[in-house]
């Protein structure tokens, strides 16, 4: 694909320069740079998510019968970047007085 569309969330010369890179990448590639990106992404976000309360206004989650949630992450990973996105998840389920189970998809 030769053109882009601007939503206007990058500058324009920051967009052409995102093209160049995809196109000189394979699909492995920019599948890995995604994932890294999102990877970045999050660990920039980690102190805000750190500052916010525990659960919704303080509250503890229950699943309705009162006694506390639980949930499961499942990890799948070839560049480690699933690893970091399944602790921020596990803390932020912890975090909310959530049982928390972590999975590896491989096993």
């Amino acid at each position: 694909m030769s053109h882009h569309i601007n939503t206007g969330v990058l500058p324009e010369n920051l967009l052409g320069e995102a093209n160049e890179l995809v196109h000189k990448l394979s699909k492995e590639q920019i599948l890995w740079l995604g994932g890294y990106l999102s990877g970045v992404g999050l660990a920039e976000t980690k102190s805000t998510a750190d500052t916010q309360p525990t659960g919704v206004n303080g509250a503890v989650a229950t699943n309705g019968n009162g006694s506390v949630g639980s949930v499961t992450v499942l990890l799948g990973s070839h560049s480690g970047n699933g690893k970091l996105i399944a602790k921020h998840l596990s803390g932020f389920a912890q975090q909310n007085q959530l049982n928390v189970e972590v999975r590896n998809m491989a096993d």
